[in-house]
């Protein structure tokens, strides 16, 4: 930011040149399943694990997962 720089009310401005820098991490991304994608011989009274490469909060990330065939309601999902 140039030194002089005023607030965006218009208040006083900075006394000399600032510069900052910051960094994020990349978003979390699945790496694996089990069952793996497409596999012929799972389970079908089994579980389903998802792994990610980072934590993860799952009230935010389960909204947005979809299983197919869609569990039935005696299914039941658990969250470790």
């Amino acid at each position: 930011m140039a030194a002089g720089a005023k607030s965006a009310a218009g208040q006083a401005g900075t006394r000399q040149e600032y510069a900052w820098t910051f960094s994020t991490v990349p978003y979390p991304r699945l790496v694996s399943t089990r069952p793996a994608d497409g596999d012929k011989n799972a389970d079908p009274y089994g579980s389903v694990e998802l792994v990610f490469s980072a934590p993860i909060d799952p009230a935010t990330v389960m909204k947005n997962v979809t299983l197919t065939p869609t569990p039935q309601v005696t299914d039941v999902l658990h969250l470790l």
